[in-house]
Order: C-alpha cells, then structure tokens, then sequence
C-alpha cells in the first residue's frame, strides 16, 4: 500500500482496485457486487481484512532479532490464524535473519 491512501481511499490499475476502509465498508461493497438484480461491473477475486498500523516501531540489532522469531513462531503455531506487527525492521537485517 501507499502512504499516501488513506480509509475511504481507492486506488485502480488496469488489471486491480484496491479500497480501504473498514468492515462494514466492505461488506457494503462485497454485498453491492453480488446483488442478482445488478449485473456485476467486476469480478471480486479477493475481499480480505488486515490491520494497517498507524505507527510503526524501528527496531535494529538483537531486538529486530528476537522480535522476528517471535512472529515467526506465531505465524507457525497452529492455532494462529493471522499475525499483525508494527515493527519496521532494515532489509539487511531482514536478510541475515532468513
């Protein structure tokens, strides 16, 4: 996602849309687009939730360390279905973590 879309922002390519906005926005949207008096204008191949973080938290060294093996451990853990963080970690440690 860009910075720069906010909620309620839309943003289209020739092949994709992508809206944010939150649950109730979408279901609005999902509902519109399956409605059987209406004749669907596009296909929804993909309608999903995910937390955007307003802020985010810069960390380098053993904390960027330990905190990726805590997220890696979770997104594992079997009953886990989804993993959200704010942490922004530098792509060379990133890189040596993998």
């Amino acid at each position: 996602m860009e910075a720069g879309l906010g909620r309620g922002q839309s943003r289209r390519s020739s092949t994709s849309a992508e809206s944010l906005g939150g649950p109730d926005r979408t279901r609005q949207a999902r509902r519109r687009q399956e409605s059987p008096r209406r004749r669907p204008r596009i296909e929804v191949g993909e309608a999903k939730f995910e937390k955007i973080p307003q802020t985010t938290v810069r960390l380098e060294g053993r904390h960027a360390e330990t905190m990726l093996k805590l997220y890696e451990a979770l997104e594992e853990h079997e009953d886990v279905q989804e993993v959200w963080a704010n942490f922004d970690i530098p792509d060379e440690v990133m890189e040596r973590a993998e």
